[in-house]
């Protein structure tokens, strides 16, 4: 999703001082001698300054994270082959959970619906097996990207997800600790991952050869 101007100021004045914006490259199209603008990526900035970039399927982990995802493609890998499957509609919460030893969880639930978009057969497996296949191995596949992203988040100790800024909403007290130092602090948030994935529809799916 785009980034106002406004959006970024003020993500830069908040109590986290980091966001990700939309990283463009150049694509070039050598029979037709052109040269178009696309997205490539995310790029991260840390109290005003550009401090890395987060490519491939890392980005897209950023944008579960933020819940700006709309719609995309995701190649699942599956036992024997793989599948496309299109995301239709995907909704991300997320809350930071302060234990009593002061320990910090960001705990993000994704709920998705998506659809087949290529056929698929296993001879082995009926369609209703199939289609819980899919949904797990898509699962899998998007805690792996959150993970990736998170990762390096805390690699580069910049908290781009706002996790500081929901510490300082529930524990005010605790962040003016915290603040200071927060870039050490923050690589020791746990994170916490459930995501949940219904595919709709199986008129994709081929029945089994008997």
């Amino acid at each position: 999703a785009p980034m106002h101007i406004l959006d970024f100021i003020n993500a830069q004045m908040s109590e986290s001082n980091a966001c990700v914006v939309p990283l463009v490259g150049m694509k070039t199209n050598p029979e037709e001698n052109t040269h178009v603008s696309d997205i490539i990526g995310l790029a991260i900035f840390n109290k005003g300054i550009m401090v890395g970039q987060i490519l491939g399927s890392a980005a897209r982990g950023c944008i579960y994270v933020t819940d700006q995802i709309k719609s995309g493609m995701l190649d699942v890998e599956v036992p024997g082959g793989s599948a496309q499957i299109e995301i239709l509609k995907s909704k991300t919460s997320r809350s930071v959970k302060v234990g009593k030893d002061k320990k910090i969880a960001l705990e993000l639930s994704v709920q998705m619906q998506a659809g087949l978009a290529g056929k698929i057969t296993r001879r082995d497996l009926t369609a209703e097996k199939m289609i819980k296949l899919l949904e797990k191995e898509t699962e899998d596949l998007v805690k792996k990207e959150i993970k990736e992203a998170f990762a390096y988040s805390q690699e580069i100790q910049t908290d781009f997800f706002g996790v500081g800024n929901q510490v300082y909403k529930k524990k005010p007290k605790l962040w003016n600790e915290l603040k200071k130092d927060w870039e050490n602090h923050y690589p020791d948030v746990e994170l916490k991952i459930k995501v949940r994935v219904k595919l709709l529809g199986s008129g994709r799916l081929s029945k089994p050869v008997k």
